[in-house]
C-alpha cells in the first residue's frame, strides 16, 4: 500500500440539529499493490541456494518493480532459459533483501 498526501484542504460540515461538526484538514489517497508471496522454493534450486525462502514477498525482479506485472509475466521471467541471471528484491519480515542466481534446467538439477 502506498499513501500519497494530497494538498491540505479545510472544510467544515454541519450535520444539522444533532450537534456534530466535521472538519477535514488533510486528505490522503491510498494505492494498493498486489503482493506475490513465494509459497514454495524447491530444495537445492538456485533460488534456494541463494537464500530465497517460502514466505518471502517479491518486490522487484531484475531491477523492475513487480506491482504493475501480471503473475504470468513474473512466471515468464522466472522460467526463462537455463543460464539466465535473475536478481530478486524480496521483503522478508519488513526488511528488503536482494538475491541473485542463474536459472538452471530442472532436469539437470535432478540428474547432475
Amino acid at each position: 500500500m502506498v499513501k500519497q498526501r494530497l494538498p491540505s484542504v479545510e472544510r467544515k460540515g454541519n450535520t444539522g440539529n444533532n450537534g456534530i461538526e466535521i472538519l477535514l484538514r488533510e486528505r490522503y489517497r491510498l494505492f494498493f499493490h498486489p503482493a506475490l508471496k513465494f509459497t514454495y522454493v524447491r530444495p537445492q534450486s538456485p533460488a534456494q541456494r541463494s537464500g530465497v525462502r517460502a514466505g518471502d514477498i517479491l518486490m522487484q525482479i531484475n531491477g523492475k518493480k513487480i506491482h504493475h506485472m501480471t503473475l504470468e509475466k513474473v512466471l515468464d521471467i522466472l522460467q526463462k532459459e537455463p543460464g539466465e541471471k535473475i536478481k530478486l528484491t524480496m521483503n522478508r519480515e519488513d526488511h528488503l533483501q536482494k538475491f541473485t542466481f542463474h536459472l538452471q534446467s530442472f532436469f539437470s538439477a535432478i540428474n547432475p
